[in-house]
């Protein structure tokens, strides 16, 4: 969701308060902001200029970026180049991929996920 008071990417989690009988009676939530997160990512993986990280979801929605200026970008409007490389790592559950964007090449390691059912990547820009 982009915030209604801060216009900024976020992510809404949420899980549920059990009683001791295990019946729901509650849920506790948050809201995540996506760009900060990134940053958190990068430092926590250690990330360089060198390196890429993204996660997509099924329809290829950009959810997290090393760049947090394509979060919620569709991906595959990007850019020819990507729009191929998207459309075959949604297609396939896991490999490596190479690809062009805003000039370079990067090479990317991918693996869906069976959980979300979003693709997360990692790699290096040449």
């Amino acid at each position: 969701v982009l915030g209604r008071s801060t216009g900024k990417p976020g992510a809404i989690v949420a899980v549920p308060v059990r009683a001791a009988d295990g019946k729901i009676v509650g849920l506790v939530g948050s809201a995540i902001d996506l760009a900060q997160l990134t940053v958190l990512l990068q430092s926590e993986m250690g990330n360089g200029p060198g390196t890429v990280f993204w996660a997509i979801d099924a329809h290829g929605i950009t959810a997290l970026h090393s760049d947090p200026t394509n979060i919620f970008n569709d991906a595959a409007k990007m850019s020819p180049e990507l729009k191929r490389a998207i459309t075959h790592m949604l297609a396939t559950d896991s490999g490596v991929e190479n690809y062009s964007y805003k000039g370079k090449a990067r090479t990317v390691v991918y693996r869906k996920s069976t959980l979300t059912g979003w693709t997360y990547g990692f790699g290096v820009v040449h």
